[in-house]
């Protein structure tokens, strides 16, 4: 499904003090925020032909309250910046004098230096001002002005008394200066800006979008001298009066054509916040969520502010924020944490909260370097090829991993107390079959546990101590991590063992509850250890379980009472407050593999990746047949996630992890911030 991507961007007076700061050589970090956003998700290569994109800027300090940054840049090119094709700049300049000349008996060219008023009149203002003066009359008038008097139109002078006057005027001077003041009446003339700025915003293709940005850069990679330039030459028209109501309003009314009915839609915004009225400011979020539009905001706080955290996504605001930060938050979408976003955020660094099963795409920085870090992450997800061939590529190690897990057979203690092998040797067996052509093989569980039964006995033992006599055996390792790490553990496709104690109370209603509804999700609302009877202060005998996976909703947990029990052997509990849970890692490092090991791991990753780009090029034509009703339909209509589809035609569901499935591909793509 194709998607139209939203861009806004706060030009206001108030950036001008947070991200972007002063506009010389000793600050050019700063005068890239602006153009870190285009080029992020612009020039970069899009990976679907259809998508579409806008951008809007707000704050401008002239006239319209909202520009089209790709229109206005767009119509800059073809209308005032220098080229081949348009007058050079001495010519560019004769015909401006000449302008100004007419009714007068003075030429102006004889008191100009080119070279002085060009560095204060670049080409594209110069240009602006040459149509404005053949445009308004009232704008000539005005112009002429602020010339001499003997230059006036009125003004009769003789030529020797012309040449005497020439000769103790300073001449070069003071055009430059008359020409500078030229400049600023026609920044103050707001029906003359429109000359410049395309007001309402359009929608444009990507590599439309992209030759118009790529333009101000000549086609290379931006460079913070570059950047310079071109901020310095947009300076006097932005750092004026915020109004980001207006900029999310008319988002709003292109989200809502029906010819974006079938897109997936997305917004960006760059702003420090603080609208007009915070009421409206909350209806617009309401309707954007409506059209089911994914906002992501980007907070620009105060540089002096040191105690944000960055590359972090929030579940709840903080009480100590600014109330334009609070807005931002606000507007921003929620998304659940599901296991494959989670892995991709994680890997790209980032820290989630986690407490809610839940989180907001809401940013805070204060360094335009970190405008470029929240881009960058965003666009790897999005659209940049060498990116994807990464994310593919780990995927399909996942998608290898996931398969091996899912063969883990839930196993059975007979009643016998050595839960604590079970878990730990299933964790084993599974961390093993990660490393891909093991050069030791792969020690089956049933001989894992056996080993470990034998060391430790069938009385129970302590998970560290087994876990510190074997896991170097084994060539692993392990770390005791809270649930937050656990999550992330899971999130890199590593089962976690775990360990919980209930009282004899408690455990009765833990089978019960898993006896009357296997499928079901425990929560404090059956077992609320935080009320416990004083007096059965005994916990009759701590259980290790294998955590296998995470979601909005539950935790999922691998038994070892055998397949009758709970759901075919798992259960579910709501979250990590449910129980007091302890988590131990099993994990290995690089280091830790030989050579051939760590080639296949790196060969296999790249080989399905590149298959999966080539099946990718053709998914928005591209067809499927249903194996449940034999039915055609779009790859595109197809629904679901990453391992089980859902047919547009049937509404069945169906198995869709085969190794390099474009289905499977395309929905996992589609469904990334779902």
């Amino acid at each position: 499904m194709p998607s139209v991507v939203g861009i806004l961007l706060d030009l206001s007076e108030s950036m001008k003090y947070t991200v972007f700061g002063r506009l010389d050589k000793k600050d050019q970090k700063r005068s890239r925020s602006i153009f870190t956003v285009l080029d992020e998700f612009i020039i970069k290569e899009d990976i679907l032909p259809d998508n579409k994109i806008f951008a809007i800027g707000f704050g401008l300090r002239y006239g319209a309250q909202t520009v089209d940054l790709i229109g206005t840049i767009k119509h800059f090119r073809e209308k005032y910046a220098k080229s081949d094709e348009k007058p050079e700049y001495s010519e560019l300049l004769k015909k401006v004098l000449e302008k100004l000349e007419k009714d007068s008996n003075v030429s102006l060219i004889r008191f100009v230096s080119e070279d002085k008023i060009k560095k204060k009149i670049p080409y594209h203002l110069l240009s602006l001002i040459h149509d404005a003066i053949c445009s308004s009359d009232s704008f000539l008038a005005n112009v002429k002005s602020l010339l001499p008097r003997f230059c006036q139109p009125d003004s009769y002078m003789s030529t020797a008394k012309e040449l005497a006057y020439s000769l103790i005027w300073k001449k070069d001077v003071d055009i430059a200066l008359i020409f500078e003041k030229i400049k600023d009446l026609f920044l103050q003339d707001t029906n003359l800006i429109k000359l410049l700025v395309k007001e309402e915003a359009s929608v444009y293709k990507f590599k439309t979008a992209a030759g118009s940005i790529r333009y101000w850069f000549e086609g290379k990679k931006i460079g913070d001298e570059k950047i310079l330039n071109v901020m310095q030459a947009i300076e006097p028209f932005i750092y004026g009066e915020k109004n980001l109501l207006m900029a999310l309003t008319n988002s709003l009314h292109i989200f809502e054509k029906s010819e974006y009915l079938k897109f997936k839609k997305y917004l960006f915004v760059l702003s420090d916040g603080q609208p007009d009225n915070s009421n409206s400011f909350d209806a617009i979020a309401r309707k954007l969520k409506e059209e089911k539009v994914k906002v992501a905001s980007c907070y620009v706080s105060n540089p002096l502010i040191t105690s944000i955290q960055t590359k972090r996504l929030y579940t709840e605001e903080g009480d100590h924020w600014l109330e334009g930060a609070k807005l931002m938050f606000r507007l921003s979408s929620t998304i659940k944490t599901h296991v494959l976003p989670h892995v991709i955020f994680e890997k790209a660094g980032w820290s989630i909260d986690t407490n809610k099963n839940e989180t907001k795409l809401f940013l805070q920085v204060n360094h335009p370097d970190h405008i470029y870090e929240a881009c960058t992450t965003a666009k790897k997800i999005m659209s940049s090829k060498g990116a994807l061939l990464d994310v593919l590529g780990s995927i399909s190690l996942s998608r290898y991993i996931k398969s091996a897990n899912k063969l883990a057979n839930v196993t059975n203690q007979f009643r016998e107390s050595i839960c604590y092998a079970h878990a730990v040797a299933t964790v084993f067996h599974l961390a093993l079959k990660r490393v891909l052509n093991r050069a030791k093989g792969y020690p089956p569980f049933e001989d894992i546990k056996d080993a470990l039964v034998t060391a430790f006995g069938r009385n129970g033992a302590n998970v560290p101590s087994v876990l510190e006599h074997f896991a170097k055996e084994y060539d692993l390792h392990y770390n005791e991590v809270d649930s937050e790490m656990a999550i992330k553990a899971i999130a890199w496709n590593r089962p976690v063992i775990t360990i919980f104690a209930l009282t004899d109370q408690e455990w009765k209603a833990f089978s019960d509850f898993f006896s009357s509804t296997p499928h079901g999700i425990l929560t404090k609302n059956e077992i609320d250890i935080t009320k416990r009877d004083t007096t059965d202060s005994y916990i009759d005998g701590g259980h290790a379980v294998v955590l296998t996976s995470v979601n909005s909703e539950c935790f999922l947990f691998m038994n070892s009472w055998g397949e009758m029990f709970g759901d075919k052997g798992f259960f579910r509990i709501q979250n990590q407050n449910v129980f007091e849970f302890k988590f131990y890692d099993v994990y290995w490092t690089d280091n830790d593999l030989q050579q051939q090991e760590r080639q296949a791991y790196e060969q296999h990753g790249i080989r399905t990746a590149q298959k999966l780009v080539k099946e990718l090029r053709g998914l928005n034509s591209a067809s499927f047949t249903c194996p449940k009703c034999k039915g055609q339909s779009p790859v595109s209509s197809f629904t679901g996630n990453f391992e089980n589809a859902i047919c547009p035609k049937c509404t069945n569901s169906f198995d869709c992890s085969g190794e390099g499935h474009a289905l499977a591909m395309n929905l996992y793509l589609a469904t990334l911030l779902d």
